[in-house]
C-alpha cells in the first residue's frame, strides 16, 4: 500500500493523508476447477479416483475429462462428470485436465495432474 502525505499550511495546521490501495487481484476471484487424485503414482492396472472440484461454478454444464497419453482410460461415473476413474495398462506418466462450460458459454479448464503409473506392461484384447 502507498501512502501519500500533503501538509499545508494556513491559520489552522493540517495533515492529509491519503493512501493508494494495491490494484485488486481478479485472478484469485475468477471461477476454477481443481482435479483432486485419490493417488498419483499406481501400478499398472490399478486406479484412482478423481474428483472435480469447482468454485463460482454453480449451474455449470458436464465436466469434460482428458488424458495424455491417450492410452489412458478415465470413466466418468457420475454425471455431471465430477467424478471418473482413471487406469493406464502401460507405465509411463500421464496429464489429466478437467474441463467445465460456465453457463456464459466460456470455458474453465483445471491445470495439469501428473499421474505415474509404474510396473510392467500388461497385454489387454480390445
Amino acid at each position: 500500500m502507498k501512502c501519500i502525505t500533503l501538509m499545508a499550511a494556513s491559520v489552522l495546521a493540517a495533515t492529509i493523508v491519503g493512501c493508494q490501495m494495491p490494484p485488486r487481484h481478479t485472478a484469485a476471484l475468477d471461477p476454477s476447477l481443481h482435479v483432486m487424485p485419490s493417488r498419483r503414482v499406481i501400478l499398472v492396472g490399478e486406479s484412482t479416483h478423481l474428483v472435480a472440484h469447482s468454485r463460482d461454478l454453480a449451474g455449470s454444464g458436464n465436466v469434460q475429462w482428458t488424458v495424455s497419453p491417450a492410452v489412458g482410460r478415465i470413466t466418468v461415473e457420475s454425471r455431471p462428470g465430477s467424478t471418473a476413474m482413471f487406469t493406464a495398462d502401460q507405465p509411463g506418466a500421464y496429464v489429466i485436465k478437467a474441463t467445465v462450460q460456465r453457463p456464459d458459454g466460456t470455458w474453465v479448464t483445471s491445470r495439469d495432474i501428473a499421474i505415474t503409473v509404474n510396473g510392467p506392461v500388461i497385454a489387454t484384447e480390445r
